[in-house]
């Protein structure tokens, strides 16, 4: 399930630990950032999100034309490794690949299946006794992206249930060209164009696996993440019900596909109820009911 990096689209810098983009490589030159030292010691952007070793920072970066090239940089350090990551490492587990590199590698692959992400720019990292300790990505803003939770409220009618079905759609495609993504929550979904032509991207590609054949547990687990951020911003249980029926393609509920979504339904439930490791957890309403379907 190993997806291949395809090693004609990057050129690689500073002793093999930073690889770019050779589209942007007169930008990181021009900002000074083609070495890993200098990309893990910038100190300027705009904090997004920061947890214990990892940062997230909105760049701006100086180009050759008027307007500044827009990205998103993440940063990770020693503090990130837990005990069961560096064991994952040391097994190479496809479960404990190192984030960075992972994210960079999934963004070429994804592109190449035809899944909108965002567009890489630069990845490198250091290592400590042959394990990754230090780490980073670099990739394109998504123009005029916004976030599937942010849309979703705001949505009603027509409207509504063409972006519930669009959703769907992107997540089938998502998953019959053999991927998971194992943190598939709306806010890492990001929406572009009009309600006639929305198009949907994926982001936060650290834990995504594929190519390859997965058990169906691992499309519960999706679908249920899904689920659970969409009820946090107001999903009806006819939004559930009509994304699920479009992802199957299934207008008449069998008892397969009830038992389908009982076990979404248990995998939502269970993130509804947990604490999370950074910040509360939040209690919500669950509508989607696995038995009451129609």
């Amino acid at each position: 399930m190993a997806a291949e990096m395809p090693s004609d689209q990057w050129v690689t810098l500073d002793r093999k630990r930073l690889f770019a983009n050779p589209d942007f490589l007169p930008l990181l030159r021009a900002n000074q950032l083609d070495t890993f030292a200098a990309v893990m010691s910038l100190g300027s952007g705009d904090i997004v999100r920061s947890v214990p070793g990892r940062t997230t920072v909105r760049l701006k970066l100086a180009s050759t034309g008027d307007t500044p090239i827009v990205m998103y940089l993440k940063r990770y350090g020693p503090a990130y490794l837990s005990a069961k990551r560096v064991l994952l490492r040391v097994v190479q587990s496809p479960h404990g690949r190192e984030e960075a590199l992972q994210e960079w590698r999934m963004m070429h692959v994804l592109r190449a299946h035809g899944i909108s992400t965002a567009t890489p720019i630069a990845a490198g990292q250091s290592t400590t006794m042959g394990i990754a300790t230090r780490s980073f990505v670099m990739a394109a803003e998504i123009e005029n992206g916004i976030s599937a939770s942010d849309l979703l409220p705001t949505l009603r009618g027509s409207q509504r249930r063409r972006f519930v079905e669009k959703l769907a759609e992107f997540t089938r495609h998502f998953h019959q060209q053999g991927f998971i993504h194992k943190d598939y929550y709306l806010s890492h979904l990001l929406a572009t164009g009009n309600a006639e032509e929305l198009r949907l991207s994926i982001i936060d590609l650290q834990r995504v696996l594929g190519p390859g054949r997965f058990l169906r547990r691992w499309l519960i687990k999706d679908i249920g993440s899904l689920a659970f951020s969409a009820v946090k911003v107001g999903a009806t249980r006819s939004d559930l019900m009509a994304f699920y029926k479009t992802y199957t393609g299934n207008s008449q509920l069998s008892e397969s596909d009830r038992e389908f979504i009982w076990r979404i339904t248990k995998r939502s439930e269970w993130l509804r109820n947990r604490t999370p490791r950074h910040g509360e957890a939040v209690r919500i309403k669950q509508p989607w009911s696995g038995t009451q379907t129609s």
